[in-house]
């Protein structure tokens, strides 16, 4: 139903050659809203992150990853309880995970 509420699990760390920085929020998203997360990010880093639907209509929420020059890295709906190698929907809840190499320096939007 549309008054049901979504919880979003998101982990990420950003993961420098020095420095490493993990960082987890649990946090409630709105039906057809946008929330999102930013992070200062030096080029070259390594960044992590997960993603955890953990309740709330089918498990499932778009997901996107934005540099700071606006261009769109990763972008797609996320389903908790589907295994992506099958396509199958399963009782178990997993994380989904997307890792890159931050292509400039600057505040990205996840």
């Amino acid at each position: 139903t549309m008054n049901k509420l979504l919880a979003l699990c998101v982990a990420f760390a950003v993961v420098v050659p020095t420095l490493a920085a993990f960082e987890s929020l649990q946090f409630q998203v709105e039906p057809k809203t946008e929330d999102c997360l930013y992070q200062e990010v030096t080029v070259n880093s390594k960044v992590k992150t997960n993603v955890l639907v953990t309740r709330g209509g089918k498990l499932d929420i778009k997901y996107k990853v934005t540099g700071p020059d606006r261009v769109v890295l990763y972008e797609r709906m996320i389903f908790s309880n589907v295994n992506d190698q099958t396509g199958q929907v399963t009782s178990k809840i997993m994380k989904k995970h997307f890792d890159f190499v931050a292509h400039q320096s600057g505040v990205y939007a996840f």
